[in-house]
């Protein structure tokens, strides 16, 4: 769809009309997406909004499965489908993460401890180290 406004847009309007039209197509929903978790802050204790998000993430996972079955049917060898049967085995059957988290902020465990001058002053500051 954003190849098609693109063309559509270059065609009537020029570079004007092709940015016009591809944030015609993607600007709304691109904003719909950034607001939504700043007006889901106070309702987050609403049971029917969980059950209507719910839905939503299955109806997500039905038409990515039915991407993929139909992208395996294109396929002449069966190398997608042992792949998508390997996914489906490690992350529904076995629960493994898809990726990995990683930890941003680490301890830093390799440092020296700091001497108890250095504590003592940490805990007073208004005191000097003799």
């Amino acid at each position: 769809m954003v190849n098609m406004s693109l063309y559509l847009g270059i065609r009537l309007r020029g570079a004007l009309g092709a940015i016009t039209a591809i944030l015609g197509l993607v600007g709304l929903p691109i904003l719909v997406v950034i607001a939504m978790p700043r007006s889901m802050r106070g309702s987050t204790r609403l049971r029917t909004l969980h059950l209507v998000l719910d839905g939503v993430a299955a109806a997500a996972v039905g038409m990515n499965i039915a991407t993929g079955v139909k992208a395996a049917r294109r396929s002449t060898t069966l190398v997608p489908g042992a792949i998508a049967a390997a996914v489906f085995v490690a992350v529904g059957i076995f629960h493994w993460p898809i990726a990995r988290r990683r930890r941003l902020h680490r301890p830093a465990q390799h440092l020296p401890r700091p001497p108890a001058q250095l504590k003592a002053l940490a805990r007073n500051p208004g005191e000097r180290a003799a």
